[in-house]
């Protein structure tokens, strides 16, 4: 049964609302992913949702938000725990990618390493 507003329970309605204005005051809004190295992985992810900063928060400026994502996070907590595991994803593919970018540079010393040797070795 919804109670209506009286002239009775007004202030005690007010009271309650200060309380919960309180409480909401303390907390911080998710950063979520907004980490310039992961950007490139964003298009990519299935689980994220890109953010362009509709209300002008004022640690980031555009951020990539869990669909789970929680909003409000504990002070200096950062971001709330479905965006730190889709972090968590988005390094991992980053430094798949980094493992095989320096695999390929590798691969291309060596051929480079052997084109050299091979070249000294006719001079000679």
């Amino acid at each position: 049964m919804v109670k209506l507003l009286n002239s009775h329970n007004i202030p005690a309605f007010v009271d309650a609302m200060e309380i919960i204005v309180n409480v909401v005051r303390q907390f911080e809004i998710c950063t979520g992913v907004c980490h310039k190295k992961y950007k490139p992985f964003w298009e990519s992810c299935k689980r994220g949702e890109v953010d362009k900063n509709p209300y002008q928060e004022a640690r980031y400026s555009v951020t990539l938000r869990s669909i789970h994502c929680r909003r409000l996070v504990r002070p200096r907590q950062g971001m709330c725990l479905s965006c730190a595991q889709l972090q968590d994803t988005l390094r991992m593919k980053a430094r798949t990618a980094a493992s095989k970018s320096h695999s390929k540079n590798r691969a291309r010393k060596s051929v480079k390493s052997l084109f050299v040797k091979a070249a000294v070795w006719a001079d000679n």
